[in-house]
């Protein structure tokens, strides 16, 4: 008996130590795995789908969803790809500098918060939380005019961070002027007018989810509380004109960026207005079915208006390469709006932080891939179009060697 005993607690003992032991092993190799990975997730699709699980439909629809068919919000993304990178090796290259200006102000990356509504449906104050994300990385940030919070209280939250006010163009235009007194008075840089929403849209899954009467619910630090419905349908202008873009660039010294350029005609009518800069964007593919990729137009439009005025992107943009394509392809920078939205939900300002990082990590091993010191250093011969017939290189190879390699 006593044998049978000791046989048993023996036996005890081992499963105790064992289970002790792999315990140990996985505090230790947690331990090792916090020291050496970064904080969230890896990829911005995996924020994509957290946001796709842990969002109300309605909300994931209103963020993700396109008009029409979708065609235009699907071909923004899948467009890039028509583009590859020309990998270079032994380019002698230490750290890139991946800073830049935009309408003579340096930023720490060449990428951008475009305008996006509705952040606090993705947490709580999510206007502040991308300020203050944006004012961390050094990029710059443009803010809705729409926004649920007033253009003062998010200048607060990023007071020494680059900043450009969205608008629309009103019906009354003495509105427009008030709006941009209050940008000066509050240290933004730059206007940017929405120009490619004054015609009707039609998103499926808004009808469907009846998202409007959460609209209504909405209020507007910018205009004294009023939803979203109300302040949108009394202020902006259901027809407008060049016209109007000149007069907005008499009213005030900021400059003047327009967004929703898609052709090389527009572009230069915007010149001619006086516009300092253009964003090619088709608003996301929120406004039309069927229109081209931003990243396919683009191209003809710094052709047009190389040297009159800066040219950035909005549309599709989701890594690192997809930024040096553009940068590539002439864009002075890129600007991001649904990964800012999947990066509140995970986890506020600290998320859209790490989307920022993710972002620019991906940047920087891109420019070590193809070559680049610097931004200023991305030029056309980093990517190859697919489409186009490959052309003899024109580098000057000896730049690459070392002056005794010349001997």
């Amino acid at each position: 008996m006593e044998l049978i005993t000791a046989i048993v607690l023996t036996l005890m003992l081992a499963v105790l130590i064992h289970f002790g032991f792999q315990a140990w092993k996985k505090r230790m190799l947690s331990k090792m795995m916090a020291r050496h990975m970064k904080p969230g997730l890896f990829t911005l699709n995996e924020y994509e789908e957290y946001a796709r699980k842990h969002l109300p439909r309605h909300i994931f629809s209103y963020f993700t969803d396109g008009a029409g068919d979708q065609s235009t919000m699907r071909r923004n993304k899948a467009a890039f790809n028509r583009y590859y990178l020309q990998q270079r090796v032994l380019t002698d290259i230490g750290t890139p500098d991946l800073s830049t200006t935009v309408l003579g102000n340096k930023v720490a990356i060449p990428l951008g918060f475009s305008p996006v509504l509705r952040k606090n449906w993705a947490w709580k104050k999510g206007d502040l939380c991308s300020a203050e994300a944006a004012g961390k990385h050094g990029i710059c940030d443009v803010v809705p005019v729409y926004s649920e919070s007033s253009m003062e209280e998010i200048a607060a939250c990023n007071p020494q961070g680059l900043r450009w006010l969205q608008i629309y163009i009103c019906k009354d235009e003495s509105i427009m002027a008030a709006l941009v007194r209050r940008a000066e008075a509050a240290g933004y840089k730059a206007i940017v007018v929405s120009i490619d929403c004054h015609w009707k849209r039609f998103v499926y899954s808004d009808w469907k989810n009846m998202i409007f009467k959460y609209l209504i619910k909405t209020s507007h630090g910018n205009f004294n509380g009023e939803n979203f419905i109300k302040a949108y349908s009394q202020n902006v202008a259901e027809r407008a004109s060049w016209k109007s873009i000149t007069r907005l660039t008499q009213m005030t010294k900021l400059p003047i960026v327009v967004k929703g350029v898609m052709s090389a005609d527009d572009a230069v009518l915007a010149a001619q207005c006086g516009v300092k800069g253009v964003i090619v964007s088709n608003h996301g593919g929120r406004m039309m079915e069927s229109l081209p990729a931003s990243i396919e137009v683009l191209n003809e439009v710094v052709t047009a208006v190389r040297d009159k005025l800066e040219v950035y992107i909005d549309g599709g943009v989701r890594s690192g390469t997809d930024i040096i394509k553009a940068l590539a392809l002439g864009a002075k920078a890129c600007f991001i709006g649904r990964p800012v939205l999947y990066g509140l939900c995970f986890k506020g300002e600290e998320g859209v932080s790490q989307i920022l990082s993710l972002l620019r990590e991906d940047l920087e091993r891109v420019m070590l891939c193809t070559g680049c010191a610097s931004v200023t250093g991305i030029t056309p011969s980093v990517i190859r179009d697919r489409h186009a017939p490959r052309s003899s290189s024109n580098v000057d190879c000896k730049c690459f060697l070392s002056p005794a390699s010349h001997e």
